[in-house]
């Protein structure tokens, strides 16, 4: 009997050792599978955070190329008036009276971050540096929209001090893809001569708003600063895309 007992009890202890055996094996293939769907999930994430910041990246780069012409042409129109400059380009000097005040819009928010955030998948990004980046971006891009309300008024002015200084007819002929065309081309001959006849009279016309100096002064400034903040935003932005861009080295 003690014989017989001896061998059930180590038959019974083997059983349960392999019964624990056994779930210790399904928990850990379940922890694998569980893992296996994050990881999947989180590359997914990746892919999508390298679209948006690339899409960001490039819609931001392009409205600082034309920030930094509306700056040109701003400062150009400043100088025409302070020092009656007579070497000036006629069309470029319309079009920056015209558009020096324009105002940019472009993309600095990524919907596939607010996606990690909503979800609380936010946790499925363990890269700190990563995360860091994007909340100081989001929040620089905050500070843009606030300023870019906040200075907007002194747009305002500039345009209504500026609106009737060439012609109806002469405004609609200043090319509506100006910011990709370079109005020193050989093309708009036509063009800088109709708007030389005229610079006289634009010369008189600016020179009879005293106040006009002191604004577009301001949105001179305002656009320097609004386009060291954008190189600022680019130097991040190309920062986040190399962290996703090692993240997603990975899984290859």
């Amino acid at each position: 009997m003690e014989n017989k007992t001896g061998k059930y009890l180590k038959y019974a202890i083997g059983e349960i050792i392999l019964v624990v055996i056994g779930i210790l094996i399904a928990l850990q293939i379940n922890n694998w599978n569980e893992q296996r769907k994050s990881n999947d999930l989180y590359y997914s994430y990746l892919l999508r955070l390298k679209e948006d910041f690339t899409s960001i990246y490039n819609s931001t780069t392009d409205a600082l190329e034309i920030e930094e012409r509306l700056l040109n042409l701003g400062k150009l129109v400043l100088d025409f008036n302070l020092n009656n400059k007579e070497d000036v380009n006629p069309l470029e000097l319309a079009i920056g009276i015209d558009y020096t005040a324009g105002r940019q819009f472009y993309n600095k928010s990524s919907q596939t971050w607010k996606d990690l955030v909503s979800t609380g998948n936010l946790k499925l990004i363990e890269n700190k540096q990563l995360r860091n980046d994007i909340g100081a971006y989001n929040n620089l891009a905050n500070q843009r929209d606030f300023q870019i309300e906040e200075w907007f008024r002194f747009k305002e002015q500039y345009r209504d001090l500026t609106r009737h200084i060439l012609k109806p007819e002469e405004r609609l002929l200043i090319p509506d893809n100006w910011p990709n065309t370079n109005v020193s081309e050989s093309g708009f001959d036509d063009l800088r001569s109709i708007f030389n006849s005229s610079l006289d009279e634009i010369k008189f016309k600016l020179q009879e708003i005293p106040e006009l100096n002191g604004v577009l002064s301001d949105v001179i400034i305002t656009r320097e600063i609004t386009t060291h903040m954008m190189h600022g935003e680019l130097k991040i932005l190309n920062g986040i895309l190399d962290i996703i861009e090692f993240e997603i080295s990975k899984f290859k």
